[in-house]
């Protein structure tokens, strides 16, 4: 049987190659599924700021609208709430931001205003507090979205202004990444095990017909 088995002999050639092929499909089918499942998560949290940030827009007019100024701030710290939400703020044409979920925020200038207009969305890493109190590297996906000028803002705003102001919400891409990291390392190993059972079966199957093919079989003599 050992010599049977010896590279370069016809069933050593079959058991390598048939290994190989079942590497290479599972491997491609878990690296296909870990991609389908990132690619859903990434969604699902892209999609939780944006509609946070159309429902935020929302609520800031019908408040201004009345009159109640004061509550926007409260609206702000109210969905900033939500799971993984870091900060909330609005600033005006100018970069300054009037509004924010961060007091300490209120007043400071975010800079290139036309990058914010021109992005969306966008990420970058900032040093964050975490839970034990030390700042850490963390991704954040920012979603910027510009209030227009529409006729309920004319009796507070200028009617030749078409944006009066951006409204952008941070999300901590924190937990998305740890839930990604968790997902690819549970493929890896089912991959691994998978891979590994199939290959061990496939040897132990081939081992099986070779002693079956040694047997003696019984011989008439005339």
């Amino acid at each position: 049987m050992g010599s049977t088995l010896r590279p370069g002999t016809l069933i050593f050639k079959v058991i390598f190659i048939t290994s190989l092929i079942l590497i290479v499909s599972i491997s491609f089918i878990v690296w296909m599924d870990m991609r389908l499942h990132e690619a859903s998560i990434k969604r699902l949290t892209y999609e939780k700021t944006k509609i946070i940030s159309e429902f935020i827009e929302r609520n800031v007019i019908r408040t201004m609208e009345k009159g109640r100024h004061f509550d926007v701030s409260t609206i702000l710290n109210n969905f900033a709430t939500y799971k993984g939400i870091l900060k909330i703020h609005i600033f005006n044409t100018e970069g300054l931001i009037k509004t924010s979920s961060n007091e300490r925020e209120i007043g400071q200038d975010v800079g290139n205003v036309k990058f914010f207009l021109e992005n969306q969305y966008f990420i970058r890493e900032e040093l964050v507090g975490s839970n034990h109190g030390k700042k850490e590297k963390a991704r954040i996906y920012y979603f910027n979205n510009p209030i227009l000028n529409k006729p309920e803002c004319y009796q507070c705003h200028n009617q030749k202004e078409e944006i009066i102001g951006i409204l952008t919400v941070a999300n901590s891409l924190k937990e998305m990444d740890e839930e990604i990291f968790k997902a690819k390392k549970e493929a890896f190993i089912l991959a691994i095990i998978t891979i590994g059972s199939l290959s061990l079966l496939l040897v132990g199957m081939s081992a099986g017909l070779i002693t079956m093919q040694c047997i003696p079989k019984d011989s008439n003599f005339r």
